[in-house]
Order: structure tokens, then sequence, then C-alpha cells
């Protein structure tokens, strides 16, 4: 029979929002430091979207699953150690820094007492320690990532004086092993060294043209960067008192919210969801909203719930998926559609943890429901709506109102 105290997962999930408080050196596009939390979004997806690239230039066959899971944890020990900076001078030794997290590691994981938690920390130990292919393909998107940003929001590399030379030191060990990943490099530099964004003295970078698709690779660059403007996208929700939560920290919350309750739900149900295809919902629900903005559930709306469905499909069909594969835009319009329509067990899960994802962030910023003019009765109807045919979900949506109304955050 399942076990419905979700307790221990409750407050996991809790200690996870911290990732969005850590801040990265690199800027996002509305003028703030990138968070850990979206930049861990950002590298799920890139796996995701790279996958074709990767498999064809080693010709085999990756573990996306894994490679995505590692991506959305890999680092997480920065709530305790902190982000290190890649140009910081000053920075500790690689070997005490790899100490460090490694403790942070065992400390944060172990709160979570079941088959995820222990699946965590095994997948964060092999990012660290261990030589998968997986691994390195993950360790080459964070780096590069940071590099895209620092392009898309004319940081540039001046502000660490940092010239081509010195950046191939940084980027080159991490990508040199791929040329998908040196493709991306050589795009990323030519237009920086264009725009005056690093001083040019030259580059060591040696890629083979022979074993890529380049123009594939091009139109996956133009996505990647394109989805990047979702980290703008800010929510009715607020990650802190002074900020709003944005839509792709939001997908990175949501992905780690199933994965931590996949246990419980399995058990509940007495069947195995398929996790991969849930993870990927939460990556891609909210894309669309570059374009057309998030809408509130409080909010009263100006167009039906089937004229949003029709306008976000259409961006992504129209606009975003042309940058894409056949293949893989087919894999993206199926794996939304099946979201958008909540007709399968996978779709109303992810569709009602997306829901309680909001109501846990106006608890843990200390927003309320004060701005929404809402007391228990309103906000039962919302969140029972999407959650009531789950009794681990409603249990966790019980744990946030009893919160809530103890913290005078939520009135009867």
């Amino acid at each position: 029979m399942a076990n419905f105290d979700i307790t221990i997962e409750f407050d996991f999930i809790k200690y996870l929002q911290n990732l969005k408080f850590i801040e990265r050196a690199n800027k996002t596009l509305i003028n703030r430091n990138e968070n850990v939390a979206e930049h861990s979004w950002s590298i799920a997806l890139m796996s995701w979207i790279l996958l074709e690239e990767f498999q064809k230039e080693f010709s085999q066959i990756l573990n996306i699953e894994r490679m995505i899971k590692i991506a959305l944890i890999h680092d997480v020990v920065e709530i305790i150690s902190g982000d290190t900076k890649a140009w910081d001078k000053n920075k500790i030794s690689s070997e005490k820094q790899s100490q460090n997290e490694h403790e942070a590691a065992i400390k944060i994981f172990s709160n979570l007492q079941t088959q995820a938690g222990r699946e965590m920390l095994a997948l964060w130990e092999e990012y660290e320690f261990k030589d998968s292919l997986e691994k390195k393909i993950i360790k080459g998107l964070d780096r590069i990532s940071a590099a895209i940003h620092r392009l898309d929001t004319n940081q540039g590399w001046l502000d660490v004086h940092g010239t081509t030379r010195e950046l191939d030191k940084i980027q080159l060990p991490r990508i040199g092993f791929s040329n998908t990943l040196l493709y991306f490099y050589k795009l990323l530099i030519e237009e920086a060294i264009s725009r005056g964004l690093i001083e040019n003295n030259g580059t060591v970078a040696q890629l083979d043209m022979n074993n890529i698709d380049t123009v594939n690779i091009e139109k996956k660059y133009k996505f990647i960067r394109k989805s990047r403007e979702l980290k703008g996208v800010l929510r009715h929700v607020y990650s802190s008192k002074n900020r709003k939560e944005n839509c792709a920290e939001h997908s990175w919350s949501i992905a780690m919210m199933v994965w931590v309750l996949h246990d419980s739900l399995t058990a509940e149900f007495n069947k195995s969801t398929d996790l991969l295809k849930m993870i990927k919902m939460c990556l891609l629900h909210d894309i669309p909203k570059i374009y057309t903005g998030d809408v509130s559930v409080w909010d009263n709306y100006t167009l039906s719930i089937g004229e949003q469905y029709q306008n976000e499909k259409t961006v992504l069909v129209n606009i975003l998926f042309r940058m894409l594969s056949k293949s893989l835009s087919t894999e993206m319009k199926n794996i939304w559609e099946e979201y958008n329509e909540i007709k399968t067990l996978e779709a109303k899960i992810v569709k009602a943890i997306e829901r309680e994802a909001a109501a846990l962030q106006r608890l843990i910023s200390g927003q309320g429901w004060d701005d929404v003019k809402a007391t228990v009765k309103e906000l039962d109807i919302i969140q029972l709506e999407r959650v009531g045919f789950s009794k681990t979900l409603t249990e966790f949506y019980e744990k946030i109102k009893l919160e809530a109304i103890k913290e005078k955050l939520l009135k009867f």
C-alpha cells in the first residue's frame, strides 16, 4: 500500500529552491546575473537539442535521460559551496573545490532517503569523478553555455580582461573532445570578435569539419540562443521578496519536483510512468511564452484556453521548431501537445505539479495570496481541480496550504 506521507520529499523540494538565489558571473538578457537554477535548465535543454549531433559524431547511442538528469543536478551543491567563477584568479584549487562540493553533495542528497535521492548522488558523482561520454558532454555544455550568455548580453569578456587565447584556455579543456561543441565555439568567438566583445590575439582551437552537419548545428545554435530569452519572461509569483520568478527557473523547478516525487507517484498508481517524458515536458512546456508571455491562473483571461493553446502552438510550429531537425521538432511537438491535452497520466502529473509549484513559490517567498485576494476556499478550487486525482499530490498541496496558514500568508 502506498505511503502518502511525503514530508521528506516536500522538505527536499523546498530546499532545492535555494538554487534560484545562487548567482553566476554572467548576465542574462534583462541585465541581472544568471542564477544556477535557470542555468541548469539551459544545460538540460541543450543536451536534448544536440543529442542527434553527439550521437552522429561519436557513432553511439547516448543515455539522454542520464544526461538531462546530470544537467539538472550538476550544480545543486552550490547551495552550500557557492558558484565558482572560471575567470576568478583567486579561486581555490580544483582538488579542494572538488572535496568541498563532494561533501556538499553527500549532505544535500542524503536528506532525500529515496531511490531518487540515491540516484541524484550517484549521477552527481559520475559528473564529478567518472569518465563517461555523457558526463563529458554535460561538462562541455556547462562551460560553453556561459560564453553564449556573455555573447548574447553584450557582456563580453572585457570585464575579466579576457582575450581569445585566454578563452581558449578556459573552453578547450572542456569542449575540445567534440567537434560539435568546437563548432559552437567557432560561431560564438567569430561573432564576439566582430562585435568587439573580446580582444583577438588568435585561437588554437582545431576543428575537424568532416564529421558534423554544420547547417543543422547552426539552426540549433539559433534555437538555443533564442530559448534563453525565457529567463526574461516573468511569472506572477516571486522567487524572493524583491524578484519575480522567471519561466526558465520555474521549468527547472518542476522538472526536479517530478523527479523527486516520481517514486511516490509510482507507488500510488502501481505503475511506472515515463519519467524522461515528464521531465522533457517540464523543460519544454513554457518555451512559447518567449513570444506570448506568461498568463496567471488568477488572471481574468482575455483569451480562452483554446485560443491560448493555438497561439502557443503557432509560435512553436511556425517559428521555433523551424530551427530544428524534422525528427526533433516532431518529438517536441508531440510532447508539448500531450502536455497541453492532459489525456495521459504523465501529462496530468506535470500539469498538477506545475500548478502546485506556483503555490509553493508564494509560500517560500512570503508573497502569499493577498495580491489576488484569494482565501483558502479559492485556492482549494484552483489547486484541487489539478491535483485532486492524486493522493500524493493532494498531500503535497495540503502541506503548502497548512504552512501558508501558519505563516499568515493565506486566510480563511
